[in-house]
C-alpha cells in the first residue's frame, strides 16, 4: 500500500473517534467558560479565583452526565449517517441469522462479563493506581439512576458502538486481518477512556463485542452487549442492595468465579459458528 494511502486508511479509521472527542470537549469548554462566566458575575466585585475555579469544577461534576447526554444525542445521528454510507459501498453483504436465543445469551453474556471484569480488576487492586479513574467514577454515577441508566446505560453506549464498532472495527477490517482489527480497535477502544481501570475492561469489553459485531455482521449484537453491561454497572452502584451483597468475600469470590466461566462458556457457544472463517 502506497504511503498516501497508509495515511487516508489510518485517517478513515481514527477521524470518527476524533469528531466523538471533539464534540466532547467543546461542550465541556463550553460550559467550563459560560460557568465561571456566570458564577464571576455573581461575585463581581469579589472574585476569588481559587473559590470560583472550585465552584466551577463542582458545578461541572454536577452537569457532567447531560453533557454526556448531549454529546451523544449531537453525534449519533452523524454517526448513523456515516454508518449507513459504509454499508451502501459494501457488496453481498448478509446478516447472519440471530434467533431470540443468540440474543438472550448476549445479554446474560454482557452481565456476565461485566460483573467478572469488575470483580477481577477489584481483586488485583488496580483501582489504587488510578486517581483519574475514582474521579470518572464519581462523575458518572453522581446523577441519579434515570439520568445514569439514560446517558452511561443507553444513549452512551449506542454512540460508542457507532463509533468503535460501526465505523472503526469495520473499516479496519478492510485495511487488515479481522482478528487484528479485533484487536487494534478493541485496544483503541481502552485508550480512548484515558485511565488504566477503564481502559482495561474496555479493552476485554471491545474484543468480545468485536467478535461478536464480525460474528453476526450487525451492530446491534455489540451494542446490546454495551447496554446490558453498562446498565448491569449502574444497577450494581445506584441499587444499595446489590451493591451490599459484594461487600461480602465469599459474595466476591463466588461471583467472580461463577461469571467469569459463564461468559466464556456464553462466548464460545456464540462465536463457534464459522468463526475461523470469518476471522481468517
Amino acid at each position: 500500500m502506497r504511503k498516501d494511502n497508509v495515511l487516508l486508511a489510518i485517517w478513515r479509521c481514527l477521524y470518527p473517534m476524533l469528531i466523538h472527542l471533539a464534540v466532547t470537549f467543546v461542550l465541556c469548554f463550553a460550559y467550563m467558560f459560560l460557568a465561571s462566566f456566570w458564577i464571576g458575575f455573581k461575585n463581581a466585585g469579589n472574585v476569588d479565583v481559587v473559590a470560583v475555579t472550585q465552584q466551577v469544577m463542582e458545578s461541572y461534576t454536577k452537569h457532567a452526565l447531560y453533557l454526556l447526554l448531549l454529546t451523544s444525542v449531537i453525534c449519533i445521528p452523524v454517526f448513523t449517517l456515516l454508518c449507513r454510507a459504509d454499508r451502501k459501498r459494501e457488496q453481498n453483504v448478509r446478516k447472519a441469522e440471530t434467533s431470540k436465543m443468540a440474543w438472550i445469551l448476549l445479554v446474560i453474556l454482557a452481565v456476565a462479563l461485566c460483573v467478572s471484569l469488575n470483580l477481577l480488576i477489584g481483586i488485583s487492586g488496580l483501582e489504587k493506581y488510578s486517581k483519574s479513574y475514582q474521579e470518572v467514577a464519581n462523575t458518572l454515577y453522581s446523577g441519579g439512576i434515570v439520568l445514569e441508566l439514560l446517558a452511561v446505560g443507553i444513549l452512551g453506549p449506542i454512540c460508542e458502538e457507532l463509533v468503535f464498532r460501526g465505523l472503526m472495527f469495520r473499516r479496519l477490517c478492510g485495511y487488515m486481518k479481522p482478528i487484528i482489527a479485533v484487536l487494534v480497535s478493541a485496544l483503541m477502544f481502552g485508550i480512548y477512556h484515558g485511565n488504566i481501570v477503564q481502559g482495561v475492561y474496555a479493552f476485554f469489553l471491545g474484543m468480545i463485542m468485536a467478535l461478536c459485531c464480525q460474528r453476526f455482521n450487525t451492530l446491534w449484537a455489540p451494542i446490546v452487549i454495551h447496554v446490558a453491561a453498562n446498565i448491569t454497572s449502574v444497577c450494581i452502584t445506584e441499587i444499595p442492595i446489590i451493591g451490599k451483597m459484594f461487600e461480602q468475600t465469599s459474595v466476591v469470590i463466588v461471583a467472580t468465579i461463577t461469571t467469569t466461566i459463564l461468559w466464556i462458556v456464553i462466548s464460545a457457544i456464540l462465536l463457534k459458528k464459522s468463526f475461523k472463517e470469518k476471522l481468517a
